[in-house]
């Protein structure tokens, strides 16, 4: 788990209907090798070719243009970064991700709409407002299969100013948008990794993405000198509270 300040809010899955059921009826975890994303292309949604990066280096250099040797002057000062990967046949573990909805900052008694970046967004979403209880039933499942695995908060960073290694927890800023809490997942074959961990509707809700912007908010409330935030559902009748959120992950 992240070793820094605990942080309130909400976790987030997007996707197809009929899988976004399959995780809030069944607790079904589809766990994707790190292979398929660093060679997925779409834009930078999903895939990451920095993924299966174990060393990132950096270095500028002087392209000169050569005719002869009296006859030698630069002509631009390229930057460059390479790095080196696991090769496409070693395991290197799977991936689960969430988006994580960070509402710590939010003032007291005040409402907040809900928003996604739009690479985000996909037809349906998954919202565990207990996030925390969620992280505890993965990681029981996980130790019942003896499967080793970490799981926190993704760092960002800069790839382009780094020189060394990365983990499996770190990617570059241009994917800071994505907010990801990760499971990573010791396996030994570069194959999808699926698993149950039960009904998980006590946790979470499921709407259509576009249903989520419209007609949900945040409220912050002090509850007993507690911090609580309420998930408030648009009606006819008004607002009305779909969740309760007073956990930190």
């Amino acid at each position: 788990m992240d070793k820094g300040s605990k942080r309130t809010g909400c976790l987030m899955k997007f996707g197809q209907l009929k899988y976004m059921k399959q995780l809030l009826l069944e607790g079904n975890l589809h766990c994707k090798p790190m292979h398929y994303f660093a060679r997925l292309s779409d834009e930078g949604v999903r895939g990451d070719a920095y993924e299966t990066a174990v060393e990132i280096r950096n270095f500028s250099a002087q392209v000169l243009f050569t005719g002869d040797k009296s006859n030698m002057w630069p002509v631009a000062k390229k930057h460059f970064t390479m790095y080196k990967s696991y090769n496409s046949d070693v395991a290197c573990g799977n991936l689960f991700c969430l988006y994580f909805y960070d509402i710590s900052q939010q003032d007291m008694h005040s409402r907040k709409p809900i928003y996604f970046p739009e690479k985000a967004i996909d037809e349906y979403c998954i919202l565990i407002h207990d996030a925390q209880e969620f992280v505890e039933r993965v990681k029981k499942k996980l130790a019942e299969y003896h499967l080793d695995y970490g799981c926190q908060f993704v760092n960002y960073q800069d790839f382009k100013k780094i020189n060394g290694y990365r983990n499996q927890f770190t990617k570059d800023v241009a994917y800071k948008n994505q907010n990801e809490f990760r499971f990573w997942i010791k396996y030994e074959l570069v194959q999808d990794l699926n698993f149950s961990i039960g009904n998980i509707e006590d946790i979470a809700i499921i709407d259509k993405t576009e249903n989520i912007i419209k007609n949900w908010e945040f409220m912050r409330i002090d509850e007993n000198t507690a911090s609580h935030i309420s998930i408030l559902g648009k009606s006819s009748e008004g607002y009305r509270e779909l969740a309760g959120l007073n956990k930190s992950l």
